[in-house]
């Protein structure tokens, strides 16, 4: 399937990848594969960002202002967080000043969390599917299965 964008002249496009958290020290292979994509602005988004994460220099990141907990409460609250009003206020506001042109959701369960900001925005939303997010998951969180 094709998408076809609006004409911006010889401007890149814009991708603002979306993860539960960037980027945990095991998802080296999605920093690798990011990194690679040619003629791209590439834009990262997480509900936290890790202190030992891949950072690229060409890379811009989204300063999640609503994420400033203390790290023994990181686990569980992005997801009370993500459902929050002013978390995606916020992230539609960056997304807008910046000209996102697609949301790639890293994982199925984040691709459904995001779908409805993405049609909210009129912005494609791209979902990356790798393994648990396809096959375990609707078994262990039943209220995704209507969004997949």
């Amino acid at each position: 399937m094709a998408i076809f964008l609006p004409y911006r002249s010889n401007l890149r496009m814009k991708v603002l990848h979306l993860f539960p958290e960037y980027l945990p020290l095991t998802m080296i292979w999605a920093f690798q594969q990011i990194r690679h994509i040619p003629d791209v602005e590439t834009h990262m988004a997480g509900l936290s960002y890790l202190p030992d994460s891949y950072h690229d220099p060409a890379f811009r990141y989204w300063p999640n202002p609503k994420y400033r907990f203390p790290k023994a409460l990181h686990n569980g609250v992005h997801i009370i967080l993500r459902k929050t009003r002013g978390y995606d206020r916020f992230l539609a506001a960056y997304i807008r000043r910046e000209g996102i042109d697609i949301l790639h959701a890293h994982f199925g369960h984040i691709g459904a969390d995001y779908s409805g900001l993405g049609n909210r925005l009129g912005i494609p939303v791209v979902v990356s599917f790798y393994g648990f997010d396809y096959g375990r998951i609707l078994s262990e969180k039943p209220r995704y299965r209507k969004a997949y």
